[in-house]
């Protein structure tokens, strides 16, 4: 796992200059890939990387070249490497190194584009092709791995994260907000791909790559893999086979993540995600992995009774990690790893997590993702209520929504019983997607209205996020699609993608430690995707197929236990000080009132931007 980086001028310069400008925007990027770093330039083109050492230590540095003149700089892990090296090496390849690195780039000379079709894994690289003299860029499928890039008067530039860009006087100098971007995250906490928060900066979307020419002013992502098809398909029916092949492709998702010349962590909450990879870590016969949590002095937040239970049960050693609720202090620290704003309430304890973590591991298994392959968050059960009460006048929801603002209090426990009620009241009248929608939003229009400046209002010009969310359920609103599946494939397009994974991988590299997430195998994203609504839901019960397949290996009290998440206490955060672009961005008098409301993911909001905004 590592930090890449590029420059291409539109005309060549003086080589060791744009090597300069490289290496300058890698070393923002040290927490990445503390072990080394390397460059290579010709003069129109410059790499920089800062490398994590995981597989082939000695051999595989970076930026990496062949004979043939082409380039790499490359951020991730292919964990098939090993068959496609075969593969490789049968149609007469040589190869000179053992890492995965090599095995990216020959991949590319043998197959072109397609390459990425071949990789099992998270990844973002840059290839230069000498022969074409382009730059060829490539993203993983789900996301996991970031990659953002700008163009400008200096010409095209790359970069793991955002601030790796801004190193960069033409990057920075024309760096202003993009209005639909705040709006993105006032609205949901995060900014939608391929948006930034910054207008002249942009994302390469999931599952795309795309070729880059010196002088090119955009870019043309090509998709390469579609859940859509998966979605859209007919469903795979519930039975005996069913379980069986899903257990095998767990098995095998848990099997190739373990590998890796360095020692092997697992980070383990209460929950079953994290329960069932290990319990498949601890059978692989590749050693003793360690599990990892926290603590927390609130009970209604405090999972480490519960992931100790677990780690017992399969004789797997574990440390408990104490962490407080936390700190202001803790705010920039987060926000200078986002890059931008960013509030998931669980980033503090994640962040924690992965630096108390760091010194024992460089890699470390985590449940991600399972919430989203196999429906396990309360707003799919809320989703089904949903379609009864949607035929409830709005009026009358609103009035029974007012009547609970009345008559009871925040409890601010961890997604507590009122924070839902509330929640699921206020989407009287609304339809299933919008409905769907509602779960996710923090500040509603009114208080986005509110909170924001009439200037940045109407530089958004009417937009709303709600139309990314409706696009994509008409993207697979066929037949076959229940609505189960359509919400799943529009949470990995937009929760997972700009959310959970953003909040993994940066506070995992912020401490230089590689999180691999089994459940997001793109083998087993599209298998999931597939089964039919009762493999995932039944009745009260969520999960079904892995509670299934678990059954045998842990007690019922493991089996039954409600979701949780990875959330912290945060309504203390939520203070707006004044800042200079704060000001002109915001409202200062706009106020919380966490006695009539919680706010506990508002207040974490307002912390993270107005944070930001100092920066």
């Amino acid at each position: 796992m590592c930090g890449i980086a590029g420059i291409m001028t539109p005309q060549p310069i003086d080589p060791d200059a744009l090597t300069f400008a490289a290496r300058t925007m890698a070393d923002t990027l040290i927490h990445r890939g503390p072990d080394s770093a390397g460059t290579w330039s010709n003069g129109h083109v410059a790499f920089a990387h800062r490398r994590l050492s995981i597989i082939d230590i000695e051999e595989g540095k970076q930026p990496m070249h062949t004979e043939r003149g082409t380039v790499i700089t490359y951020n991730g892990e292919i964990y098939n490497y090993l068959e496609i090296r075969q593969d490789l090496e049968a149609a007469g390849i040589l190869f000179h190194s053992q890492s995965d690195t090599e095995v990216v780039l020959r991949a590319f000379e043998h197959w072109g584009t397609a390459c990425v079709e071949h990789l099992n894994g998270m990844f973002a690289f840059a290839i230069w092709d000498a022969g074409r003299r382009k730059l060829f860029l490539a993203r993983d499928r789900l996301g996991e791995k970031p990659l953002y890039y700008a163009f400008g008067r200096g010409g095209f530039a790359f970069s793991s994260e955002i601030q790796g860009l801004r190193t960069l006087t033409w990057v920075q100098d024309s760096a202003e907000i993009d209005a639909e971007a705040l709006i993105d995250y006032m609205s949901l906490g995060y900014i939608l791909t391929p948006k930034t928060i910054y207008r002249n900066m942009r994302s390469l979307p999931p599952a795309c790559w795309a070729w880059v020419a010196p002088g090119d002013v955009g870019i043309k992502p090509t998709n390469y893999w579609s859940l859509e098809d998966s979605v859209l398909s007919d469903p795979i029916p519930y039975n005996a086979k069913t379980r069986m092949t899903f257990a095998g492709l767990l098995e095998s998702a848990v099997s190739l993540r373990l590998r890796a010349d360095v020692p092997v962590g697992l980070y383990l909450s209460g929950g079953l995600d994290s329960a069932a990879i290990a319990a498949e870590a601890s059978r692989s016969g590749r050693g003793r992995v360690v599990a990892y949590t926290v603590s927390f002095p609130e009970a209604s937040f405090n999972e480490s009774d519960a992931a100790r239970q677990t780690a017992q049960l399969l004789g797997m050693p574990i440390t408990v990690i104490p962490s407080g609720v936390p700190e202001l202090s803790l705010i920039p620290d987060l926000v200078r790893h986002s890059g931008q704003p960013f509030a998931d309430t669980s980033s503090g304890p994640t962040y924690l997590l992965n630096k108390a973590a760091a010194p024992k591991v460089k890699v470390a298994l985590s449940g991600d993702g399972g919430d989203e392959v196999l429906a396990g968050y309360p707003t799919y059960q809320a989703d089904r209520l949903q379609t009864v009460y949607r035929h409830i006048p709005g009026f009358l929801g609103k009035g029974m929504e007012r009547l609970v603002a009345l008559t009871t209090r925040p409890s601010y426990r961890k997604l507590s019983y009122y924070y839902k009620l509330r929640r699921f009241l206020a989407a009287a009248g609304l339809d299933r997607e919008e409905a769907h929608y509602w779960w996710r939003v923090v500040f509603d229009d009114k208080e986005c209205k509110a909170l924001l400046s009439p200037t940045l209002h109407a530089a958004a010009a009417g937009y709303h996020p709600k139309t990314k969310f409706l696009d994509l359920f008409r993207t697979v609103n066929g037949n076959a699609a229940s609505f189960l599946r359509r919400a799943q494939y529009v949470d990995i397009k937009t929760w997972l993608l700009d959310d959970i994974l953003v909040k993994t991988d940066r506070f995992s590299m912020a401490h230089s430690v590689e999180v691999r997430t089994p459940f997001l195998d793109h083998r087993l994203v599209e298998f999931c995707l597939r089964l039919e609504d009762r493999a995932k839901i039944a009745g009260t019960q969520q999960k079904v197929i892995l509670r299934d397949i678990m059954a045998e290996q842990f007690p019922k009290n493991i089996l039954r236990r409600r979701k949780q998440g990875f959330g912290a206490p945060t309504k203390q955060l939520g203070v707006l000080k004044s800042s200079a672009a704060g000001q002109k961005a915001l409202n200062p008098a706009f106020r919380l009132n966490p006695r009539l409301d919680d706010v506990t993911y508002k207040s974490f909001s307002l912390a993270m931007l107005n944070a930001w905004f100092n920066t």
